[in-house]
């Protein structure tokens, strides 16, 4: 079914999702996840087991957070990660 919402993705796609989120379960992001690494599109999942909808863990913002500029700065800035953990232009 999420197919069709997957194909018009094709762009690297970022899901931070709350292992005990009420308003959407768990499932629905591992299969729009899923649908799109089928169609070759990279995708960073993250899944806060301790969280809900919406994060409230430091741990969790804190990871979020930096994951957050990782991702702008692979993905939107043209950097790639070097061996020594330390970004540089490509």
């Amino acid at each position: 079914m999420l197919a069709a919402f997957s194909s018009p993705i094709t762009k690297p796609l970022f899901v931070m999702q709350g292992e005990n989120d009420p308003i959407v379960p768990r499932s629905e992001s591992d299969q729009i996840v899923n649908a799109v690494r089928k169609n070759g599109v990279p995708v960073w999942y993250f899944v806060a087991k301790d969280e809900g909808h919406g994060f409230s863990n430091k741990s969790n913002d804190d990871y979020y957070f930096y994951a957050s500029v990782l991702f702008a700065r692979r993905f939107l800035m043209g950097e790639a990660e070097t061996a020594a953990g330390v970004a540089s232009s490509y």
